[in-house]
């Protein structure tokens, strides 16, 4: 590969990074909503359960629980929030992974344009 043609690779990683970084901010903005409505939605429901308001799950009768099993069910309720707040958190993950594969590979093409300036 000739010098020019690995600086324009490099130019385009650079362009790659930079679309990432967006995308980056606003799956962090996500992921931190999804976390937060999560906990509160998951806060709701053990104090539903504590005073008896939610007496149901799936058609099962919840009936009278031990203190120590409640945050259990109370999850089990929130299953799609939980859902959401994974999806947020892995779609976060897979930005983080994407960059650093754009790196590993400007790291790359960096070292071939050394090698090639040398000679």
């Amino acid at each position: 590969m000739e010098v020019l043609r690995i600086s324009e690779l490099i130019q385009q990683k650079i362009s790659e990074l930079e679309q990432e970084r967006p995308k980056l901010l606003d799956q962090a903005q996500s992921k931190a909503q999804a976390i937060s409505h999560y906990d509160r939605v998951l806060a709701i429901a053990i104090l539903k359960i504590k005073n008896g308001t939610i007496k149901t799950m799936d058609g099962e009768e919840i009936g009278k629980v031990a203190a120590n099993l409640i945050p259990y069910i109370a999850k089990g309720l929130c299953y799609n929030e939980c859902f959401s707040k994974e999806v947020e958190e892995n779609g976060y993950r897979a930005i983080l992974s994407n960059i650093a594969a754009i790196q590993a590979e400007m790291n790359g093409l960096q070292s071939i344009s050394r090698n090639l300036s040398e000679l």
